[in-house]
């Protein structure tokens, strides 16, 4: 019965990883540290709908007590999209599948946005 030794097993984690970080660091030194333009093109369609909040505020009715927690969330919507965008931007190069995650996040709160527009200014 063979076993592996923790050495062993530590010096080929240790490979992969700086090999994973130099593929990255060569992707980065050859499109300059800017991810393809198909995703800045992704991330500008995620921040555009932002356009439409000071019309959402406008005529959305949130000026009564029974609406602070709709306040609240649309106040925060402008801020926390940014963050994302810019965060999914950064992280395009190291971790891809967390940039995805954070733009899928921020079209999941533009269609619960839009479904609390829908109850909201129902007759």
């Amino acid at each position: 019965m063979t076993t592996s030794s923790p050495k062993k097993h530590y010096i080929c984690i240790t490979v992969n990883f700086l090999a994973n970080q130099s593929l990255c660091f060569s992707r980065v030194m050859k499109n300059s540290g800017r991810p393809p333009v198909r995703y800045r093109l992704l991330v500008g369609a995620t921040i555009v709908p932002l356009l439409l909040w000071p019309w959402l505020l406008s005529v959305l009715p949130v000026a009564g007590s029974d609406y602070d927690t709709m306040r609240l969330l649309l106040l925060c919507l402008p801020a926390c999209v940014l963050l994302s965008c810019y965060a999914a931007y950064r992280t395009r190069c190291e971790r891809p599948e967390v940039s995805w995650v954070l733009l899928a996040l921020c079209w999941v709160s533009y269609v619960m946005l839009a479904m609390l527009a829908a109850v909201a200014l129902r007759p």
